[in-house]
């Protein structure tokens, strides 16, 4: 075939000589045979599909649990650290796992029914599961990270104690096949170290939420310029259509690089979620509010609208309209909080449609104007928030007396934590940034619900910010949540251009005017006995306190970022944590051990694992750094 070309075009050609040769082949063959042959592959393929053995989930599934191949010479074994056949075995990868995904969208549209199934956890199955470490690996990283903070006699008495943990039939290789059966036998349910992680990590602290266990966030440089109520409206509409994606698991699952599969298990926290406190260890619970299945009233980009002009993008096929509820379903609501009084509000109508920006608007201004009155004397209530603010067994204690002193309790207490998360609405905002960064970690302490998943805080300028409960998912999830809820405002400013009622600063102009269908927000009583009082003051004397020993400086890096970081050939994540380094050394002339986090959602049910990033490498480069101001000349690094 090839005798024309040169030698190294025929070289390059060589592989594709098979392939030339099935199509001679394949030519010489009668009109009959090849329909026969073609029939006969389609009816294969269809009855291999039926059969549910899906060919692309299969090869997806083995790719991603058998990667050891890519990471050869790589320098973990002694190798070279960089390598062209390293670079080419990752390329190969990621356009096989590309390839894939293509594959399974045609096994989906070819199956029955394929295009009413999730997209959301559509790959949780092909995803790996955790592995275990092995035993001497895990001794030597953790010698690794405590030879350059310890001195050398501890370091020799340490070796000692891993040798006698390792040896062959002690306790160290006891301990390993039992980490080894547990994860064989949670394979393809859960992660071999998620309920311990939860459970131990997370939920049996007994350290107060504010500070040591919620997180903060700050709101968008360009703040858009509207009332607080709208603003507030514009982003509880963009959480309801997420919840409305989640419902229908058409969230599209989120993949690293465009291709390799994250897991998703943590979204299914995102919304109705609260953590309970208890005695010794608190529960996480999610109630099953799912999105009623109505037209949905958020505002779609001209490219993201369908076809036909009468049928809603959410609209279920099939369904001519009326209700859109299941009997005994539960319909989420909304929990605000405002000056310290809490507000339950619908958020969809009876028959399943969401309520427009206007009319969550109209909602949170009787909400305000509610608060207001409450404020000035007439019918408040005591902030219960602040009871959120004690430590964990304080408050699971309190709480058990909330509800042992009236019926009233109880219910108020479910509907704050069932509801789909808390909107704050907050007074003024501070003008610095670093005093609003305190006032979304921390507030006053009254205005707040820690447990609750996250608290959507919207001051009365329209500046937004959250403050999230850590132990229900990462930060990686929450952060979606709010990108999502941010690009809903563009996309709302971007419709506006085709549609002035839409316009995001006007949307709520009339809200005023709005029919009076609207069932009015709800005002949550409590009913307090002298003990519960008690316990109210001395949590604000706790939290004040805690508040004053909380220093937080906010750092705005000007000069460059990690864009200029890559320029120069190292990782932005590697170049801060040598600068957190280099400046506690600086700061205190001690090294001590450190650790930063890395997420694991590459495998079934993964979270979060700690890094410890201290080495004797990091060491030997800070104390160079240290010392480069000495006017030593010869100062290697």
């Amino acid at each position: 075939y090839f005798s024309g070309f040169p030698a190294p075009v025929r070289a390059l050609l060589m592989p594709v000589l098979p392939v030339l040769e099935l199509f001679v082949i394949w030519e010489s063959l009668s009109g009959t045979t090849r329909w026969g042959i073609s029939v006969s592959l389609v009816l294969f393929i269809w009855g291999f599909m039926q059969a549910n053995l899906k060919p692309g989930r299969m090869v997806m599934r083995f790719l991603l649990r058998n990667r050891g191949w890519l990471y050869r010479d790589s320098g973990q074994s002694g190798g070279p650290k960089t390598s062209t056949s390293l670079q080419i075995r990752q390329h190969i990868y990621l356009i096989s796992l590309w390839l894939l995904w293509k594959t399974i969208g045609w096994e989906k549209r070819l199956l029955s029914g394929g295009w009413k199934r999730s997209k959301t956890y559509a790959v949780q199955d092909t995803l790996p599961p955790l592995p275990v470490p092995k035993l001497r690996d895990t001794f030597r990283r953790y010698l690794d990270s405590v030879r350059p903070i310890w001195p050398s006699d501890k370091c020799e008495e340490m070796v000692q104690l891993i040798t006698e943990l390792g040896a062959a039939g002690g306790a160290g290789e006891r301990l390993q096949r039992e980490l080894v059966r547990r994860a064989r036998h949670l394979r393809m349910q859960s992660s071999w170290i998620e309920a311990w992680w939860e459970k131990e990590h997370l939920l049996k602290s007994r350290l107060p939420l504010p500070v040591f266990g919620n997180w903060y966030g700050l709101d968008r440089p360009d703040t858009p310029c509207m009332s607080q109520s709208l603003r507030a409206a514009w982003l509880s509409l963009g959480a309801v259509r997420f919840h409305r994606h989640l419902s229908r698991e058409k969230l599209e699952p989120l993949r690293m690089m465009s291709v390799v599969p994250l897991c998703m298990n943590q979204y299914k926290g995102v919304f109705n979620t609260c953590r309970i406190p208890c005695k010794n260890v608190d529960e996480l619970h999610t109630w099953d509010c799912p999105s009623p299945f109505g037209p949905s009233t958020v505002p779609q980009i001209p490219q993201l609208r369908r076809s036909s002009p009468t049928e809603s993008p959410l609209t279920p096929r099939g369904t001519p309209g009326g209700t859109f509820l299941r009997g005994g379903e539960k319909v989420p609501h909304l929990a605000v909080m405002s000056r310290g009084q809490l507000y339950t509000m619908d958020l969809f109508h009876a028959d399943g449609i969401s309520l427009t920006v206007e009319e969550i608007q109209q909602q949170l201004e009787t909400i305000l104007e509610m608060s207001k009155r409450a404020q000035a004397g007439h019918d408040a209530q005591a902030p219960i928030g602040i009871l959120t603010t004690e430590e964990r067994d304080t408050w699971a204690r309190l709480r058990g007396k909330l509800i042992e002193a009236h019926q009233d309790n109880q219910q108020a207490l479910h509907a704050v934590e069932s509801a789909m998360f808390l909107l704050v609405l907050e007074g003024a905002c501070p003008e610095a940034i670093e005093d609003q960064a305190k006032t979304m970690f921390l507030g006053d302490g009254r205005n707040r619900w820690y447990d609750k998943s996250f608290q959507l805080i919207v001051f009365e300028n329209a500046c937004a910010g959250v403050n999230v409960e850590g132990s229900w998912a990462d930060a990686p999830v929450a952060s979606h949540l709010f990108g999502f809820m941010h690009d809903h405002e563009n996309m709302a400013r971007f419709a506006n251009r085709s549609s002035p009622n839409l316009n995001p600063a006007t949307a709520g102009a009339g809200a005023d005017k709005l029919s009076p269908r609207l069932a009015p927000p709800k005002k949550l009583t409590w009913r307090l006995t002298s003990e519960l009082a008690e316990g109210m003051d001395r949590a604000q004397i706790h939290f004040d306190a805690l508040a004053d020993r909380t220093d937080l400086h906010v750092m705005h890096m000007r000069y460059f970022g990690k864009g200029f970081i890559k320029k120069c050939q190292m990782s932005p994540d590697a170049f801060v944590q040598m600068a957190l380094q280099l400046a506690y050394y600086r700061t205190t002339g001690q090294i001590h051990l450190m650790v930063e986090t890395a997420h694991t959602r590459q495998f079934l049910h993964g979270r979060t694992e700690l890094v410890r990033s201290v080495s004797s490498d990091s060491v030997a480069f800070i104390k160079a750094m240290a010392h480069l101001d000495t006017g030593a000349a010869d100062t290697k690094l």
